[in-house]
């Protein structure tokens, strides 16, 4: 009558047995025998579970995609340019915290699924876009300085240009 579930071909007789057993009322014989099948293929679900080896986030990703009928394009909003969507599936570039997050409640794929164990994440922090660019600041420290550029480094920091090497120079002077 009951046996243990060691293969598939076991595994689907007992999903089959259950189904049966499914019709019978509480507090019958068959209500018993459904709870014994109950936990042998239950014991059967978590060794197999046990077998398969953790996903890659990328091979989670994949999936999703796969079930959902998506493209690479269709990731763009959740990873950035299409560059960055292939470097990422390509495993050339890992998720970053912000594209798990966006990933994460988009296609409603649990974070956890997207860290992934050993995988690297890039932590990046937002950067606040410079109207104009660098060239533009350039420009502007050279109408109002008196250095010429050649002389001046710039690094943004709170939009504005900062001159380093001017400084310098003008000290030595």
């Amino acid at each position: 009558m009951f046996q243990a579930i060691h293969t598939k071909k076991d595994y689907e007789k007992a999903l089959a047995r259950i189904d049966r057993l499914l019709d019978f009322p509480e507090g019958s014989p068959e209500e018993r025998e459904l709870e014994v099948w109950s936990i042998l293929v239950e014991a059967y679900e978590s060794e197999v579970d046990e077998k398969i080896p953790d996903a890659t986030p990328i091979q989670v990703l994949e999936f999703v995609m796969e079930q959902k009928g998506l493209t690479r394009v269709d990731l763009e909003p959740f990873i950035g340019p299409r560059g960055r969507v292939s470097e990422v599936m390509t495993g050339k570039r890992p998720l970053s915290l912000s594209m798990i997050r966006a990933l994460s409640t988009g296609l409603q794929i649990p974070a956890d699924a997207l860290l992934g164990k050993d995988e690297p994440i890039a932590v990046t922090q937002k950067r606040t876009p410079v109207r104009g660019g660098l060239s533009v600041m350039k420009k502007k420290a050279a109408k109002t300085s008196r250095h010429s550029t050649k002389e001046m480094s710039f690094g943004a920091i709170g939009g504005r240009a900062k001159r380093t090497s001017s400084r310098i120079s003008a000290k030595r002077k």
